[in-house]
């Protein structure tokens, strides 16, 4: 589910600390062209576009309701809502970017334009980043496609995208496996972060 989100959710994008897969140090999608995962999508300046949390509202369950909502986001997260900022994939609008207390684990949830951009983004990361590409399910039903840093990565980037919300990406990114491993990282917070989006509608129609 992370993130459409989820997961598309899916569950990459700029994060000065974001996605680059799922943006850099901002959104979860990855700006980088190396094998590693990025940190998401860059955060706008304060002359940047007005965000609105508004955009967001169908991932309440996963990073709450306004900046440092950490009563109602996963895993007591803490998030922000970020503007555009340069560097960031093309067709970024906005991300929500997440850290969690005590644990080195990044979340974000980024907005694009459109689907189009979406999908033009993650081709980049089968192509020039050698992730994995692969379907999710929810129920024995396939919800969107998960993309997975490789194993040669220093950290560990799950990138999603959700048939039902597609415009959306969910990220989770470790940057250091040695302190959280892929395995830890799917089974504590990816499966978390699907069930906090709630169940999501089918692909193909």
């Amino acid at each position: 589910m992370l993130v459409a989100v989820v997961v598309a959710v899916v569950l990459a994008v700029r994060h000065d600390g974001s996605p680059s897969a799922g943006p850099s140090p901002g959104p979860s999608v990855p700006t980088s062209t190396g094998s590693g995962p990025t940190t998401g999508v860059s955060s706008g300046g304060t002359t940047g576009p007005v965000v609105s949390w508004a955009d967001f509202a169908s991932f309440s369950g996963l990073l709450g309701t306004r900046d440092g909502d950490t009563v109602h986001a996963l895993k007591d997260a803490s998030c922000k809502l970020i503007g555009p900022a340069s560097g960031d994939p093309a067709g970024l609008v906005d991300q929500v970017s997440c850290t969690f207390p005590a644990v080195p684990v990044e979340m974000f949830v980024d907005r694009f334009a459109s689907a189009r951009a979406v999908r033009t983004y993650v081709d980049t990361l089968t192509t020039k980043r050698s992730y994995t590409e692969g379907g999710w399910t929810q129920s024995g039903t396939t919800r969107g496609l998960e993309y997975v840093s490789p194993a040669s990565a220093p950290g560990v980037d799950i990138t999603t995208t959700m048939c039902a919300r597609p415009t959306y990406l969910v990220q989770l990114l470790v940057r250091d496996k040695s302190k959280l491993d892929r395995k830890s990282l799917e089974d504590k917070y990816w499966v978390a972060a699907l069930d906090a989006v709630g169940i999501v509608a089918p692909c193909g129609g």
